[in-house]
C-alpha cells in the first residue's frame, strides 16, 4: 500500500514509499530484543521510519520482556529499564527505594538487584507500555 502522508524518503528523495511492518532491535544488557512495530519503508533504498513513540513502546516493551524472563538480571539492564521509562536517576531511586548514590549511571555497581527491585521496575514498565500504547504523538523518525 503505497502512503501520501510522506511524499519522498528522508534519504534518497524517492516517492515510491509503503507502510507496513518494520522490526525495530533494542540490545538490553546481554540480551537482543525485537518489536515489530508499523512504520515507512523506501522501495528504492530501503530506508525505514516510523512514528517516534514507537521507539519509546519498543524499549519498553523489550526491557519488560527482559525483566520478565526471571533471569538474573544485571545492573546495565536496569539502567535501560531507567532510561525507556524516561527517568532521572533521583526519582527512578525513589521508586525502587534504593538510594540516589546507588543508581546513578557512572557507577552501578552497587546497586544489589533484588526480587524486589525487579517486580517494581517490571510493574512500571508495563504501566509505562499501558500509556505508551495510547499515546498519539505524530513525530517522525529515521530507521
Amino acid at each position: 500500500m503505497t502512503i501520501n502522508k510522506y511524499e519522498k524518503c528522508f534519504e534518497c528523495g524517492s516517492s515510491d514509499l509503503t507502510y507496513g511492518e518494520i522490526e525495530l532491535t533494542s540490545k538490553v544488557g546481554n540480551h537482543v530484543v525485537t518489536h515489530k512495530s508499523l512504520g515507512y519503508t523506501c522501495k528504492k533504498c530501503g530506508e525505514q521510519w516510523f512514528w517516534i513513540h514507537e521507539l519509546s513502546v519498543a524499549e519498553c516493551r523489550a526491557a519488560h520482556q527482559v525483566f520478565s524472563t526471571g533471569a538474573e538480571i544485571s545492573q546495565s539492564e536496569v539502567k535501560f529499564a531507567r532510561k525507556a521509562l524516561g527517568m532521572k536517576v533521583n526519582e527512578f531511586a525513589r521508586k525502587i527505594s534504593a538510594h540516589e548514590d546507588v543508581v546513578w549511571d557512572n557507577d552501578m555497581t552497587m546497586l544489589k538487584v533484588t526480587p524486589e527491585i525487579i517486580a517494581t521496575i517490571t510493574s512500571m514498565l508495563s504501566d509505562k507500555i499501558k500509556v505508551l500504547t495510547v499515546h498519539d504523538e505524530q513525530t517522525v523518525i529515521s530507521v
